[in-house]
């Protein structure tokens, strides 16, 4: 009887078991980016419908348009292109500058398209695409400010910095080599300029093309800059390391828009 009841019982155990990987085989979901370097995220992302990006408020290459209310800009059209490569939607994930590569690490988005520029800081932890546009840091100071010409003219003066991004880097840099600065940073580069502007800083460094762009469209703040670019830089787009897939598609779509004009064209609307 004991023998008989115990075959029961493992048969019974057995069966269970098969039904319990049936239903985890058969008509389970797609999983969810919890582990990102374990899928690929292309498939997933075709599945939903929609491609998630994070990124925060950087004119003019994503803000939102103070008439229309409307997200707007160079990397908002550069993005519905790679989104339309892959048939899909998108939705805008904004926050802070620093927290955009963490929410990317965590899974919380797809891809960051944030104007951001390729470093090897950045290289170690998450893939960059190729470069979609070549620029550079640069010096704001206020308009007929003579008392900053260079980076020479340096010491003694406060300089205004986007946390966690390549202004901070260039300016701890220069600190770091001697020069008798003080910096400060800040959220964003719209928080920057309003030091600037208020006093509360003697320069700031910021990106020369969105500066030369931000110059043109917002006369009445009355800065300049101070020559060209100081630094030779590239903007990329971020994905999780090894997706490999969602990489090579945005890649392609960069190359795509370089070789047929459609980058000359969006350098015209946005950046002239």
């Amino acid at each position: 009887m004991f023998e008989k009841a115990s075959v029961k019982s493992a048969i019974a155990l057995l069966a269970l078991f098969s039904l319990m990987l049936a239903g985890c085989t058969k008509d389970a979901p797609m999983p969810e980016r919890s582990n990102p370097a374990m899928l690929q995220w292309l498939p997933i992302i075709k599945q939903s419908g929609k491609l998630v990006i994070a990124t925060t408020e950087n004119y003019p290459f994503e803000y939102t348009d103070e008439e229309t209310g409307k997200f707007i800009g160079y990397d908002v059209d550069l993005a519905q292109a790679i989104a339309d490569e892959i048939g899909v939607e998108i939705e805008w994930k904004k926050m802070p500058f620093a927290e955009l590569l963490n929410a990317l690490q965590l899974g919380e988005a797809d891809m960051v398209i944030a104007s951001m520029y390729i470093t090897e800081e950045r290289e170690r932890i998450v893939e960059m695409s190729d470069k979609y546009l070549d620029t550079g840091m640069a010096i704001v100071r206020r308009m007929g400010d003579q008392s900053v010409r260079s980076l020479g003219d340096l010491d003694g003066k406060t300089i205004g910095v986007k946390t966690q991004a390549t202004s901070e880097r260039e300016a701890e840099a220069l600190m770091a080599q001697g020069k008798k600065i003080k910096i400060r940073s800040y959220a964003s580069v719209t928080e920057c300029l309003e030091a600037l502007r208020s006093g509360e800083v003697d320069i700031v460094f910021n990106d020369y093309l969105k500066q030369v762009s931000y110059n043109q469209h917002y006369p009445e703040a009355q800065l300049e800059l101070v020559g060209g670019a100081f630094t030779q830089e590239g903007f990329g787009i971020a994905v999780v390391k090894g997706q490999t897939e969602l990489l090579q598609v945005v890649n392609q779509v960069i190359h795509r828009l370089q070789e047929n004009g459609d980058a000359d064209v969006l350098y015209s609307k946005w950046l002239q």
